[in-house]
Protein backbone atom coordinates (compact mmCIF):
# COMPACT_ATOMS: atom_id res chain seq x y z
CA UNK A 1 0.00 0.00 0.00
CA UNK A 2 1.29 3.55 -0.95
CA UNK A 3 2.03 5.56 1.91
CA UNK A 4 0.68 9.49 1.59
CA UNK A 5 1.72 12.26 4.21
CA UNK A 6 -0.03 15.26 4.83
CA UNK A 7 1.12 17.98 6.58
CA UNK A 8 -1.72 20.39 7.68
CA UNK A 9 -2.73 22.18 11.09
CA UNK A 10 -6.04 22.18 9.92
CA UNK A 11 -7.60 19.23 12.03
CA UNK A 12 -10.77 19.12 9.94
CA UNK A 13 -9.37 19.14 6.56
CA UNK A 14 -6.73 16.33 7.58
CA UNK A 15 -9.56 14.17 8.64
CA UNK A 16 -11.12 14.84 5.23
CA UNK A 17 -8.01 13.97 3.41
CA UNK A 18 -7.04 10.99 5.11
CA UNK A 19 -10.68 9.33 5.20
CA UNK A 20 -10.79 10.21 1.00
CA UNK A 21 -7.25 8.90 0.40
CA UNK A 22 -7.74 5.56 2.74
CA UNK A 23 -10.89 4.59 1.15
CA UNK A 24 -8.80 4.51 -2.16
CA UNK A 25 -6.20 2.10 -0.51
CA UNK A 26 -3.50 4.50 0.44
CA UNK A 27 -1.69 4.90 4.10
CA UNK A 28 -1.89 7.78 5.57
CA UNK A 29 0.32 8.87 7.73
CA UNK A 30 -0.95 12.74 9.48
CA UNK A 31 0.97 15.78 11.03
CA UNK A 32 -0.05 18.96 12.41
CA UNK A 33 2.89 20.75 12.13
CA UNK A 34 5.73 20.38 9.75
CA UNK A 35 8.37 20.09 12.29
CA UNK A 36 6.05 17.07 13.22
CA UNK A 37 6.87 15.66 10.12
CA UNK A 38 10.03 16.44 9.56
CA UNK A 39 11.25 14.64 13.11
CA UNK A 40 9.97 11.08 11.31
CA UNK A 41 11.79 8.55 9.78
CA UNK A 42 10.63 6.18 7.20
CA UNK A 43 12.37 2.63 6.08
CA UNK A 44 10.29 3.44 2.66
CA UNK A 45 9.90 6.99 1.90
CA UNK A 46 6.36 8.20 1.35
CA UNK A 47 4.67 8.15 -2.16
CA UNK A 48 3.59 11.53 -1.58
CA UNK A 49 3.41 14.53 0.37
CA UNK A 50 0.50 16.88 0.98
CA UNK A 51 1.91 19.71 2.25
CA UNK A 52 -0.42 23.36 3.09
CA UNK A 53 1.09 26.31 3.46
CA UNK A 54 0.32 28.07 6.56
CA UNK A 55 1.17 26.23 9.32
CA UNK A 56 0.73 27.37 13.05
CA UNK A 57 4.71 27.57 12.99
CA UNK A 58 7.59 30.10 12.21
CA UNK A 59 8.17 28.47 8.81
CA UNK A 60 5.72 28.07 5.80
CA UNK A 61 5.09 25.48 3.65
CA UNK A 62 7.38 27.22 1.18
CA UNK A 63 10.17 26.58 3.88
CA UNK A 64 9.29 22.89 4.89
CA UNK A 65 9.35 22.06 1.14
CA UNK A 66 12.86 23.38 0.57
CA UNK A 67 13.99 21.02 4.20
CA UNK A 68 11.76 17.99 2.50
CA UNK A 69 13.23 18.01 -0.94
CA UNK A 70 16.63 18.23 0.87
CA UNK A 71 15.06 15.37 3.26
CA UNK A 72 13.69 13.16 0.74
CA UNK A 73 14.16 14.50 -2.39
CA UNK A 74 12.55 11.80 -5.04
CA UNK A 75 9.42 12.16 -3.30
CA UNK A 76 6.87 14.17 -4.90
CA UNK A 77 5.27 16.76 -2.45
CA UNK A 78 1.59 18.22 -3.43
CA UNK A 79 1.00 22.21 -2.39
CA UNK A 80 -2.53 22.29 -1.17
CA UNK A 81 -3.89 25.77 0.10
CA UNK A 82 -6.74 28.36 0.90
CA UNK A 83 -4.36 30.94 -0.15
CA UNK A 84 -5.19 32.75 -3.15
CA UNK A 85 -2.48 35.54 -3.07
CA UNK A 86 -1.19 35.26 -6.92
CA UNK A 87 2.46 36.03 -5.56
CA UNK A 88 2.46 33.19 -3.78
CA UNK A 89 0.57 30.91 -6.19
CA UNK A 90 3.40 32.07 -8.82
CA UNK A 91 6.19 31.07 -6.40
CA UNK A 92 4.79 27.78 -5.07
CA UNK A 93 4.47 26.82 -8.85
CA UNK A 94 8.15 27.86 -9.56
CA UNK A 95 9.32 26.21 -6.62
CA UNK A 96 9.53 22.08 -6.42
CA UNK A 97 6.36 21.13 -5.92
CA UNK A 98 4.84 18.30 -8.13
CA UNK A 99 1.67 20.40 -8.17
CA UNK A 100 -0.32 23.33 -6.64
CA UNK A 101 -4.07 22.71 -5.15
CA UNK A 102 -6.67 25.39 -4.30
CA UNK A 103 -8.43 24.06 -1.26
CA UNK A 104 -12.09 24.12 -3.11
CA UNK A 105 -15.11 22.00 -3.32
CA UNK A 106 -13.39 20.37 -6.55
CA UNK A 107 -9.61 20.08 -4.66
CA UNK A 108 -10.29 16.15 -3.96
CA UNK A 109 -10.90 15.46 -7.22
CA UNK A 110 -7.90 17.19 -8.67
CA UNK A 111 -5.83 15.85 -5.75
CA UNK A 112 -6.87 12.18 -7.15
CA UNK A 113 -6.36 13.16 -11.11
CA UNK A 114 -2.59 14.36 -9.80
CA UNK A 115 -1.87 11.26 -7.50
CA UNK A 116 -2.98 9.07 -11.05
CA UNK A 117 -0.38 11.30 -12.67
CA UNK A 118 2.17 10.71 -10.30
CA UNK A 119 1.60 7.16 -10.46
CA UNK A 120 1.67 6.65 -14.33
CA UNK A 121 4.95 9.03 -14.17
CA UNK A 122 7.00 6.27 -11.30
CA UNK A 123 5.65 3.09 -13.41
CA UNK A 124 6.30 4.54 -16.70
CA UNK A 125 10.12 5.59 -15.28
CA UNK A 126 9.83 1.70 -13.81
CA UNK A 127 9.40 0.18 -17.11
CA UNK A 128 11.96 2.00 -18.93
CA UNK A 129 14.51 1.13 -16.33
CA UNK A 130 13.69 -2.49 -17.28
CA UNK A 131 13.41 -1.66 -20.63
CA UNK A 132 15.98 0.54 -20.99
CA UNK A 133 13.65 2.92 -23.63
Amino acid sequence: MKLICIIDDDSTHRKVLEYNLTSQNYEVRSFASGSEFMKQTFTEPPFAIILDHYLKEDKTGLDYLKDIKKKIPKVPVIYMTNETDSDLIRQIKESKASGYIAKDPASLVRLRTLLDEITQKSESSWLSKIFKK
